[in-house]
């Protein structure tokens, strides 16, 4: 049951591993920062221009290169828009979404041709764009569609979210009051349901730990207070033990009676020294002058080492197969 235990948390243990790594790029967003139109449409012909000097990179160029256009295309959140009525470029701020460039850069496509079409397509998309600028008649049309229930998609947040994002901002006036004003600005993780499922994902790792190293202690604890008892024990002894643990069904530790049975009965015989400082391959090398002790002892070996160290379960008929291969090995002279 033990073993079973500490499976089960090692399998949870490399999936809390594995999620926290693929949610690794959440909390390492970099700073966000505002990006005027000219300079958006400067940053495609950049990106694409990139893209098609990797065409004919090897992959352990192309991915960090596109991990790098990933990051810059990440930074940008605010669209900055010029004011008509100024010659200055200051204007209204409008927000920008750039996850789903980021998701494509980062996704490390075999063909760069697929991402170099994409962004053609939103140069070309630019490029057809009317230049001239739309007044407050123009809008007025547009105010009928916006009110349609399916364009109603913003909504105020709740109050859970309102908490999160308070706090959060305290994080940040705090870190500033340390570096600077302009020293960090650490983004708000996600949304809500992500964050919390973050935190539950932190705490089933506490616990997963808690309880795996808990195991180990316990299975080095008991090692130790098994190993002091086999400086009595002989071969009889060993095996006599193994057949009364086997018979409660325990044949994980019946398995390790019967191995320590077979090695002191070699040793009894003068076939080699048992010492429980050695590994199981110095005891296969000092049998190696007797190749068909030697192929024995071995598969004995390659058993105990399964079910022991690689928590490998039994049911009773590979017990059985096991007891008789140590009998083998037991009856063997040389």
């Amino acid at each position: 049951m033990r073993s079973l235990t500490v499976q089960f948390r090692l399998l949870a243990l490399s999936l809390g591993i594995f999620i926290l790594a693929n949610a690794a790029p959440v909390w390492a967003l970099p700073a966000r920062r505002a990006i005027t139109p000219d300079e958006f449409w400067q940053r495609v012909d950049a990106t694409l221009a990139t893209l098609r000097g990797l065409k004919t990179q090897p992959k352990e160029v192309v991915t960090p290169a596109l991990d790098k256009l990933a990051d810059e295309w990440a930074q940008f959140d605010t669209l900055t828009l010029p004011d008509p009525q100024s010659a200055g470029t200051g204007g209204t701020s409008a927000p920008l979404d750039t996850s789903f460039l980021v998701f494509q850069l980062r996704q490390h496509p075999d063909s760069i041709d697929s991402l170099i079409n994409l962004f053609t397509d939103l140069k070309n998309a630019g490029q057809g764009n009317p230049t001239r600028s739309f007044g407050a008649a123009d809008l007025a049309a547009l105010q009928p569609i916006l009110e349609r229930p399916e364009f109603q998609w913003d909504r105020p947040p709740s109050p859970l979210e309102q908490w999160w994002n308070d706090l959060w901002a305290r994080i940040n006036d705090w870190f500033n009051k340390l570096f600077g004003q302009n020293g960090v600005n650490i983004p708000i993780p996600g949304d809500i349901f992500t964050i919390v499922a973050i935190i539950l994902l932190v705490f089933v790792l506490l616990y997963v730990f808690r309880g795996l190293f808990s195991d180990f202690i316990s299975e080095a604890a008991m090692d130790e207070e098994q190993m002091a008892g086999d400086e009595l024990l002989t071969a009889e002894t060993a095996l006599q033990k193994a057949k009364d643990i086997s018979r409660g069904g325990d044949y994980r530790t019946a398995v390790r009676y019967l191995y320590l049975s077979s090695l002191l009965t070699l040793d009894e015989r003068g076939l080699m020294r048992f010492d429980r400082s050695k590994t199981n391959r110095e005891y296969l090398r000092s049998v190696a002058a007797f190749p068909q002790l030697s192929v024995s002892l071995r598969d004995v070996i390659d058993v105990f080492d399964r079910v022991w160290y690689g928590f490998r379960t039994l049911d009773e008929d590979s017990f059985q197969h096991y007891v008789e291969k140590v009998d083998q090995l037991r009856e063997q002279k040389k």
